[in-house]
């Protein structure tokens, strides 16, 4: 798919000829950091071979990115091509002191696409290293884990993250990502405040701040209920915010219950006690996220635009907003198993 986007585009720009599509290096993943007042690049390129496609690494550095990209052409006997390139990757510092720049000069590069993920990093040379180690490609590799639907993350497309940038009524959120025992994850975000980097948060607050962006994913709450253990999926869910007097939430949970343990479900009684225990939890994290937010004046979930939408006026701060949050959680009946499988099985033997 990446070669017959570029052949398109080449065909329609240029009117190059097969030879030169030869000499194209499809960047999947760039990363950028600033340190010793140079922008310092990795970039990986991907390369076709017989049996199989691999990629290549190159380093280069310069006063601005134009400049790295300079320096990397020297390198690189390629034309480079960013136009569907996977993965963005910048480390905190970075972030935090040329954000602004990095951003410009990914809108202003007509070679740039608008379909790739910004993932912040503090440690990238390690970060490729292991990926690379697997024998995968960085860009390719990370790109499948922002695509797993399984995978609870922040997953804002570039458009998405400009549209939040340029909004004089929204923060910015971006994924985080580390190794650890030699596996990558990215189960963390970070929050800004006016482009500043000014909180990282944990997995139960990001599946919230999706809830209530009615992000399609998979989500599951584990409860503990009278010292037994459930675990319900969400299905369908739908999060509607309003400003009236207050920031008004309302989220409707549909789902069932795919792990039970010693729980009587044929119960209509325990069924309501352990939904209206379920809400709660689901009600208390969505409270820890907008408690960070308000803590830190972050505000990723667009409160200013609620209140301006209603009030027709600015407010500087969301931090002494009111908020409710009204939180109803429903049972599939449809997907519901009222008994343990494993339960059955033992009683049948």
């Amino acid at each position: 798919m990446k070669k017959i986007i570029l052949i398109l585009i080449c065909l329609m720009l240029t009117g190059c000829n097969y030879i030169e599509l030869n000499d194209m290096g499809i960047v999947t993943m760039l990363a950028i950091e600033y340190k010793d007042n140079n922008y310092n690049l990795t970039i990986e390129v991907e390369e076709n071979k017989k049996e199989e496609t691999t990629s290549v690494l190159y380093k280069s550095s310069g006063s601005s990115i134009e400049k790295a990209l300079e320096d990397a052409s020297l390198k690189i006997d390629k034309n480079l091509y960013f136009i569907d390139v996977d993965v963005v990757m910048i480390d905190s510092k970075t972030a935090n002191s040329k954000f602004t720049s990095i951003i410009d000069y990914l809108t202003r590069d007509v070679m740039f696409g608008t379909n790739f993920n910004i993932l912040i990093d503090d440690d990238i040379d390690n970060t490729i290293k292991v990926i690379k180690g697997k024998e995968k490609i960085a860009g390719e590799y990370l790109k499948n884990i922002f695509d797993n639907k399984t995978n609870n993350i922040i997953n804002n497309k570039f458009h998405i993250i400009l549209k939040s940038y340029l909004s004089e009524y929204e923060d910015i959120i971006l994924p985080y990502g580390k190794v650890n025992n030699d596996e990558y994850s990215i189960n963390e975000a970070v929050i800004f405040k006016d482009k500043q980097i000014v909180s990282k948060i944990p997995l139960n607050m990001i599946e919230s701040f999706n809830l209530l962006n009615n992000e399609t994913s998979e989500y599951f709450y584990q409860i503990n209920y009278q010292d037994k253990s459930l675990v319900y999926r969400v299905s369908e869910h739908d999060a509607k915010l309003k400003y009236n007097n207050m920031i008004n939430i309302d989220l409707n949970v549909n789902g069932s219950f795919i792990e039970i343990e010693d729980i009587d479900l044929e119960d209509e009684n325990m069924i309501d006690e352990v939904l209206m225990f379920l809400k709660e939890k689901i009600k208390e994290e969505a409270n820890l996220l907008i408690n960070e937010c308000k803590t830190y004046d972050s505000d990723i979930l667009a409160f200013k635009k609620l209140y301006y939408n209603n009030e027709r006026k600015k407010i500087d701060s969301i931090r002494n907003m009111d908020y409710k949050i009204n939180v109803n959680v429903k049972l599939d009946r449809e997907g519901l198993i009222f008994n343990s499988l494993g339960d059955e099985y033992e009683r049948d033997k």
